[in-house]
């Protein structure tokens, strides 16, 4: 999976926006609804996110933000 289908949103724009804003993709994915309705493209926007923003910075915040991702 490339995109939450939901929210049309696609992973790459979770990332880019991520690193540009300096904050965790959690919250980006958040503001943008994305892995809120069904919940099935979660764990592959976890796994792209992370490969691309780096997995350490965001695993301090996933709890703190949004313990759904953790």
């Amino acid at each position: 999976m490339e995109k939450c289908h939901c929210a049309r949103v696609p992973f790459e724009q979770i990332a880019k926006l991520a690193l540009n804003r300096n904050c965790s993709y959690e919250r980006v994915a958040k503001d943008l609804n994305a892995g809120e309705t069904c919940t099935a493209c979660r764990e592959d926007m976890k796994a792209y996110c992370e490969s691309i923003c780096g997995a350490k910075e965001h695993k301090q915040h996933t709890n703190r933000l949004n313990p759904s991702f953790a």
